[in-house]
């Protein structure tokens, strides 16, 4: 069984134990998942390879790209993975890990990573998307430097903090309207980096439940099994993109 498809399979496994309340599903329209990665170091090349997988509806997919650039003793390699399932139109997961870059002996470059979920839906009735996340990072922390952000088209907006544990946000969903609900990251550093590395896994569980009925999904367990499992994947992919 190959990388790619572990790591679909366990994420969708993850989403498959976020239970749903009764509710007129929503129809769903498309989904889109990208990870992007780029290396330069001056006197080597600037390399940018980016992954995106893209479907009408929803489908389990998952990405993993790397750049590596180097010259004589200065090297820069970037690297990240994602991967999302869903159990049904109103409930799913979406997990990112190794997400980061290592330089070394980098006294002018430049690394860039940027990561994308969309899933974009219609409701058929009123009802709270409700979203569950857990981020971690390993190095750099500094908020400069780049973040998780989500939002829902029309509705609002939310910075996904870091290295806090557990954390929710709710929003009110209208009958009849179309929404564009998205994950994105994006980080970057440029300049003399020397020797340094940075990495962030962050894990998202999300489900679409009836006005009023107060159900979320549960972090026991769910988010630990989709963050170890993509990890699996992202560590492997890591390990075949290094230098």
């Amino acid at each position: 069984m190959s990388n790619k498809l572990i790591s679909t399979l366990s994420v969708l496994a993850l989403a498959g134990m976020v239970s749903t309340s009764a509710l007129a599903l929503p129809t769903p329209v498309q989904t889109e998942l990208s990870v992007y990665t780029q290396a330069y170091v001056a006197g080597g090349d600037f390399v940018g390879n980016y992954d995106p997988a893209w479907t009408k509806g929803i489908a389990s997919m998952a990405v993993g790209p790397s750049a590596y650039s180097q010259s004589n003793a200065a090297s820069a390699n970037s690297f990240g993975v994602g991967a999302n399932g869903f159990s049904d139109s109103a409930a799913g997961a979406v997990g990112f890990s190794a997400l980061g870059w290592r330089t070394e002996n980098v006294l002018d470059g430049r690394v860039q990573l940027a990561a994308r979920f969309l899933y974009q839906f219609t409701m058929n009735e009123n009802g709270k998307f409700n979203l569950l996340w857990d981020i971690t990072s390993n190095g750099l922390s500094d908020p400069a430097i780049g973040n998780f952000n989500f939002s829902i088209s029309s509705v609002g907006s939310q910075l996904l903090q870091r290295d806090i544990g557990f954390s929710q946000v709710s929003f009110d969903l209208l009958a009849g309207t179309t929404y564009s609900m998205l994950i994105l990251g994006d980080w970057s550093a440029e300049g003399a980096l020397g020797t340094q590395g940075f990495s962030e896994d962050a894990s998202f569980v999300w489900n679409i439940t009836p006005t009023g009925s107060g159900q979320v999904p549960e972090p026991n367990g769910l988010l630990l099994l989709g963050l170890s499992l993509t990890l699996l994947f992202g560590v492997q992919k890591r390990s075949e993109g290094s230098h």
